[in-house]
């Protein structure tokens, strides 16, 4: 067998739930790696939310919720967006019209095992905001970031 020397220079998650392993095992081999201090905030959408408004970036009104008293306790107007803590995409993402429809998104998401393979505890609620939704898909390497893909989806929901 033909040996090479040959030095790992990079951990790359190739799908969301790598992202805190390979940060981990980068800071443990001394590699480039995210800020271990936001491993959680980088799949956590509240504490994702509590970083950005951290630096000054206005967020929209959410709160942690388990059960349906903890929905009403919110005062939010509905339409309201009831989603999984450490979702992917829009996966586990509801907008619902009434207590009705988020209760149903709350049961269907609390007590269930989550697109990342752990046990949810809570969900989110948060405000609708309407208008245009803009995504942005980044990758940085030593603080250069280069934009991936860019997706502009118009809101199609007819709430007024």
């Amino acid at each position: 067998m033909n040996r090479r020397n040959l030095e790992v220079v990079a951990v790359i998650p190739l799908s969301e739930v790598a992202v805190e392993a390979s940060d981990m095992i980068s800071a443990a081999l001394s590699l480039p790696h995210n800020p271990l201090k936001l491993l959680t905030a980088r799949r956590d959408k509240g504490l994702m939310k509590e970083a950005v408004r951290s630096k000054g970036l206005a967020v929209a009104r959410y709160a942690r919720v388990k059960t349906l008293i903890d929905l009403e306790e919110m005062l939010l107007s509905y339409p309201v967006v009831v989603k999984t803590p450490a979702g992917m995409s829009t996966s586990d993402v509801y907008i619902c019209s009434n207590v009705e429809e988020a209760e149903m998104a709350l049961q269907s998401i609390v007590s269930k095992i989550g697109p990342d393979g752990r046990r949810v505890n809570e969900a989110l609620l948060e405000e609708f905001i309407h208008g245009t939704e803009f995504a942005v898909n980044l990758m940085a390497f030593q603080s250069q970031p280069k934009i991936k893909a860019m997706i502009f989806t118009p809101n199609s929901h007819s709430y007024v």
